[in-house]
């Protein structure tokens, strides 16, 4: 288990709550994880590592949850959820999210719509 400066033990629940919240202001990197779980970076890197789990995966499941609850429960555009999630366009979250499910968001959204 990973010892925060706080003292307070975490785990990968209370890393990913972390990162979920991130990643739904488009700020998921692994500095600001560690800075908000008041560990090193490094620190962070080998609890994950140790775990079997990368930053980078915790971050595109963050990412998947948030652009899915956009996509059903919000009227914003595929544009507007791209940029909420810190995609510098929204081709680059399209492939992402196709890359995570199987199909663009704009057919996730018509299938769930219906």
């Amino acid at each position: 288990m990973l010892q925060a400066n706080a003292g307070k033990a975490l785990d990968i629940v209370a890393i990913s709550d972390v990162v979920d919240a991130l990643a739904r202001d488009g700020r998921a990197t692994i500095q600001r994880a560690a800075d908000e779980l008041r560990v090193s970076r490094r620190s962070l890197q080998r609890y994950l590592a140790a775990s079997g789990v990368t930053f980078s995966d915790l971050r595109d499941q963050s990412l998947n949850r948030a652009a899915l609850t956009m996509l059903a429960h919000s009227e914003l555009s595929i544009a507007s959820i791209s940029e909420r999630l810190g995609y510098n366009n929204p081709s680059s979250f399209t492939r992402a999210f196709a890359r995570w499910n199987g199909i663009t968001p704009v057919i996730y959204r018509r299938r769930i719509q219906k």
